[in-house]
């Protein structure tokens, strides 16, 4: 009977060693069932009660041999699995050994012992699954138990009394390891090598980096854009020289310029007599303090003047007046082709006659406005070419316009519509200058005989 319920207490063994040990646990009890219903014969009982208990001993010894054998297997698969895996295994995760050897001396102080081969290699891990199931019916499996949890414990180095499961490296052999043991404590699952071997080489370095994308071929640059050429601006023609000089009349006498502090010769200008300039101050300047434009000078050249030969063959020793704005010539009419005309005549207008400009009344007696076109400028007295008009004398005289106004201060201006004040005011300059330049000429006005009618046929 003892037998029989060692028998129930034994698990089924898979090995022959284990059907043996059944067998003779059989022979034992059966000789010892025998041994007890032949009680009535002394003589054979005693023989057959000593083979009993002979055969009896044979069978308790060969059980406890085949314990310690099943213990032995039991441990040894475990050890040849964590500590000898496949030569195929050992090929494939060599990088794996290497990575685990750089972790166990880096900060995180893991004692990885025997079980260390266990998380690097997956080979290993397999047996070692087969095995563990076996232990206990209490484990997951692979993952240990799941009541309590090593990130709740902690990771440790031995056995620590008083807790639902463990955490150190021993209760893999025991199956008391928690189901999260390998998260917590070694990183991700074993069976999960090829991104646990990811993580490690990104965190100790050792992975290839992606290669660098092929560079991109240089944008060309947008080819330059073909300049637009620019015609040369063509010079109007000149006109050319009468053959021989005109017999016009050489003409000497004053022009004045009210001017700021530049100083330019009178070339594609307009310029005045003394009555015109006054006006003009009085007109547009001096309405303001301090005067527009900076003006604060009038100044006086002496001129020389001959018409050209086609002007006198039209009765004028002066053309029209034209005006120039910033040295450009505005009309009225073509500049262009009314010197191609006549040549590069003088340009005059009495204010009396109202053409061009001033149009309204002026209130001074015997006003002129000139033009002067550069292109019959000449050194010299002026022929009466077509491109030798004009003459002038350089530096032209001054006067500033608080050595005109003296004492009066602003007050000289006052009466701009009295004729006979402002024919004072023209005197007072005359005077001033000829003050300042005692040993010049008292030179008159010509006539300006520009007529429109002939001048525009």
């Amino acid at each position: 009977m003892a037998a029989r319920a060692q028998q129930k207490i034994l698990p089924a063994a898979e090995d022959t060693s284990n059907s043996k040990v059944v067998a003779a646990e059989e022979e034992a009890a059966e000789a010892a069932a025998s041994a007890e219903d032949q009680t009535a014969a002394p003589a054979s009982g005693e023989v057959q009660g000593e083979a009993a208990a002979s055969a009896a001993a044979a069978a308790s010894k060969e059980e406890e041999q085949e314990e310690a054998a099943q213990e032995e297997e039991s441990e040894a698969p475990v050890e040849v699995a964590l500590k000898e895996p496949s030569a195929d295994v050992e090929n494939e995760d060599v990088d794996d050994q290497g990575d685990l050897e750089e972790l166990s001396d880096d900060d995180e102080n893991i004692d990885l012992d025997e079980d260390e081969s266990m998380v690097s290699t997956n080979g290993g891990f397999e047996v070692a699954q087969e095995k563990v199931g076996e232990v206990s019916d209490n484990s997951t499996g692979l993952w240990g138990i799941w009541w309590g949890s090593c990130r709740k414990y902690g990771c440790a180095s031995h056995f620590v009394p008083g807790q639902l499961c463990h955490c150190w490296h021993g209760c893999v052999r025991l199956s008391l390891c928690c189901s999260d043991y390998y998260s917590a404590c070694y990183g991700p699952p074993p069976d999960d090598r090829r991104r646990r071997r990811s993580r490690r080489r990104r965190r100790h370095h050792h992975y290839d980096p992606p290669p660098e994308p092929a560079p991109r071929p240089a944008p060309q640059p947008a080819p330059a854009p073909t300049p637009v050429p620019v015609p040369v601006p063509v010079p109007a023609p000149r006109p050319s020289p009468s053959p021989s000089t005109s017999n016009g009349q050489l003409r000497t006498f004053y022009m004045y310029r009210s001017q700021n502090q530049n100083n330019y010769p009178p070339k594609n200008v307009n310029t005045a007599n003394l009555a015109g300039v006054i006006w003009y101050l009085q007109h547009e300047v001096v309405i303001t303090d301090p005067p527009k434009f900076g003006i604060y000078r009038i100044l006086r050249y002496k001129v020389q003047t001959r018409a050209p030969a086609n002007l006198l063959q039209s009765g004028m020793n002066f053309g029209v007046r034209y005006a120039y704005d910033s040295q450009d010539c505005t009309g009225p009419g073509s500049c262009h082709d009314m010197y191609q005309k006549y040549g590069h005549f003088v340009g005059c207008n009495n204010f009396d006659s109202g053409y061009p400009y001033p149009t309204e009344p002026t209130h001074f007696q015997g006003g002129i406005w000139y033009s002067i076109p550069s292109q019959g400028t000449c050194n010299g007295p002026p022929t009466g070419a077509f491109d030798c008009t004009f003459s002038y004398d350089w530096p032209p005289a001054e006067i500033t316009l608080d050595e005109l106004q003296g004492q009066a201060g602003r007050s000289f201006w006052d009466n701009p519509d009295d004729a006979g004040a402002n024919e004072r005011k023209v005197q007072a300059a005359k005077r001033l200058f000829q003050q300042k330049y005692p040993d010049t000429q008292d030179l008159p006005d010509p006539p300006c005989d520009f007529n429109y009618d002939r001048f525009w046929r």
